[in-house]
Formats: C-alpha cells, structure tokens, sequence
C-alpha cells in the first residue's frame, strides 16, 4: 500500500471527486451543455485525484502498488470505477487488489 502519509484522503478525497468531475463540454445545437462523466484517467490526473506528485504515481506503477493500467495507443488509462473501488478498499497492492475484484466475482 502507498504510504498514507503521501496518500493524503482527507484533502483529496477521490470518492466525493469523481462523480462531479466532467470529462467534456459539448455543446448541442440549442447551444446547451452537456457534461459527460469521466471514464478514465491519465497518469497525471490520477496522481493529482490521489494528492500525489506524477513521479510518485510512476514510482506506485513500477512497483505494482496502484491497479493496473489501461494502455490505449501510448496513453497510461485508468478506469475511474477501478480506482474508486481501489481507495473503498483500502488502496491494497495490485495483486491483493485483482485477488479482491476475482473473489467478488
């Protein structure tokens, strides 16, 4: 688990965050906006939702501490459910993580 001194919950609450955040403004042709919710994020979104530095997310990655990615083209995804359910849970190790998402299947 990444230290929680780093992973501050209390300032960036990711639970509260992301389902108010939008992922884009498009206009309709009564010139209206709709928000659409985010999917995915990338890397620097994520260190930035969990409170962290871009380099400590890489560091997090490198040691399969945070869930897994997914790549699209060279763009690092992550699901926002995914990283929901990871901070509900504790933000266990990536292994200890799947295990968890398997047995709940």
């Amino acid at each position: 688990m990444p230290d929680a001194e780093i992973l501050d919950m209390t300032r960036f609450d990711l639970l509260n965050e992301l389902p108010d955040s939008p992922d884009a403004s498009i206009p309709s042709q009564n010139r209206e906006r709709h928000r659409l919710r985010r999917l995915a994020v990338r890397r620097h979104e994520a260190a930035r939702l969990m409170g962290v530095s871009v380099s400590t997310w890489r560091r997090w990655e490198r040691s399969e501490a945070i869930p897994a990615s997914l790549t699209v083209g060279r763009v690092a995804l992550w699901s926002m459910r995914t990283l929901r359910v990871w901070m509900e849970w504790g933000c266990p190790s990536r292994r200890a993580f799947e295990a968890m998402e398997a047995a709940k299947e």
